[in-house]
């Protein structure tokens, strides 16, 4: 179900983002000694998102990447996708940043802005502190 959300697209809206990451910790929580059970996707709220017509138009014949780039272009992505920086749960002082290199800058260190893409909306924290979430 994961690869059918992303490759219709429906990744790009925040709905289909946040099923996506469901399904993901769903399934990264599977094998654990943890006592915790971790808790199934809401498999009805998926199965709605993937009745919606396609974002993608898989007929063009394009690459996924070419795709998913006028996605990113119409949601003007080449100007930086902004986010805020929760340190300890407070709000780090210039949120919401503009980019993530900008929100990188502010943590003081340049090199975190893809630690940033790839953590920004998980809950995941970054050194057990930080929390990235998008400000869009």
């Amino acid at each position: 179900l994961a690869v059918k959300l992303k490759a219709l697209g429906h990744t790009t809206n925040p709905e289909g983002k946040k099923c996506f990451i469901e399904i993901n910790k769903y399934i990264n929580k599977r094998y654990t000694t943890s006592t915790l059970v971790a808790e199934a996707p809401n498999l009805q709220k998926i199965y709605e998102i993937l009745n919606k017509p396609p974002i993608f138009d898989l007929s063009s014949g394009l690459s996924y990447k070419s795709l998913s780039d006028i996605i990113k272009v119409s949601k003007k992505g080449h100007s930086g996708f902004g986010g805020n920086v929760y340190d300890n749960g407070e709000l780090v002082v210039g949120s919401p940043f503009s980019s993530y290199t900008q929100a990188a800058l502010a943590l003081g260190n340049i090199n975190v802005s893809s630690v940033i893409s790839k953590k920004i909306d998980t809950d995941k924290l970054y050194k057990g502190r930080y929390k990235f979430e998008s400000s869009v």
